[in-house]
């Protein structure tokens, strides 16, 4: 599937992918390095964090990457690779053999990130994961959807363009990363659907607080107008260790329609924050 005409430019040229876990308060998008390599998605994470514990209770995820003017959306089946966790690859026995040429990819794809890549938590045991994808969209400016694989059905928007926006406590949220949340700019929506979680990408509408996505990628990949979701502002510039920093918004997400029938606004009654910035992350609940 990934190697479709469709897809495969786009993947080429994203530096980063997106990848949108089912926690237990909902989806969670971080950016991670990654590689496509035998029909996968490669992806390696510490063995310690949040996303390794929440694949192995829900393997169904959610991706996208891709460039401003283009975007492909992946969901399907990660699998764990750990060679300190022989458990891990009984249950993915074939990505346990495409690993080690895998792992030769994603090195070479990513030297320039990896060499900025210095501090304490780079030293942190990893695991990694491969995505094995079941279903996928894209996105271009000017262009048709483009969809393919069993999406689940969706819903359109609430029809009630005039519902205020819920507020946005930032409070807990150092000033410098809050301040991400101030200002128009590209985000990316996790959002929760029947099949598992989704990443949708969207522009951020500050005075209106709100995300806006294109309503035929919001229906065609199986979302409804009410599900848990999150907003990460992704702050990354250059390629070191200090350059990685986000915001991530999580609560209780609605959709509503956008000024024309082809956007949908997408709003967050926030319940929690996270955020980083190189190696230090912090998580705190709103209000």
């Amino acid at each position: 599937m990934l190697d479709r005409p469709e897809l495969a430019p786009i993947l080429d040229e994203a530096p980063l992918a997106y990848l949108a876990v089912e926690s237990k308060s909902g989806p969670m998008v971080t950016p991670l390095l990654f590689a496509v390599r035998d029909g996968r998605v490669w992806m390696v994470m510490p063995r310690s964090s949040a996303k390794v514990d929440a694949i192995g209770r829900n393997a169904v995820v959610g991706l996208a990457a891709g460039t401003p003017g283009a975007m492909a959306v992946v969901q399907g089946a990660a699998r764990l690779v750990d060679p300190m966790r022989p458990q891990s690859l009984v249950g993915a026995l074939p990505e346990a053999l495409l690993s080690p040429r895998a792992m030769t990819s994603y090195v070479a794809g990513n030297l320039d990130h990896l060499a900025g890549l210095i501090g304490p938590g780079v030293l942190s045991p990893r695991t990694a994961a491969a995505l094995r994808p079941q279903r996928a969209a894209a996105v271009r400016a000017g262009e048709a959807l483009w969809t393919t694989g069993n999406w689940p059905e969706g819903a359109p928007p609430y029809d009630d363009h005039d519902v205020a926006p819920p507020a946005l406590p930032l409070g807990p949220v150092p000033s410098a990363l809050a301040g991400l949340a101030s200002s128009a700019g590209d985000v990316l929506v996790g959002w929760s659907t029947p099949s598992g979680p989704v990443v949708l990408p969207g522009r951020w509408d500050p005075e209106g607080r709100s995300a806006i996505v294109r309503t035929d990628l919001f229906t065609a990949t199986g979302c409804l107008p009410q599900a848990r979701a999150c907003i990460l502002f992704d702050g990354t510039h250059g390629t070191s260790l200090d350059g990685k920093v986000g915001l991530v918004i999580r609560g209780r997400g609605s959709a509503h329609a956008g000024a024309g029938d082809e956007t949908a606004r997408l709003t967050i009654r926030a319940e929690r924050f996270s955020w980083w910035q190189g190696d230090d992350s912090r998580s705190a609940k709103a209000g």
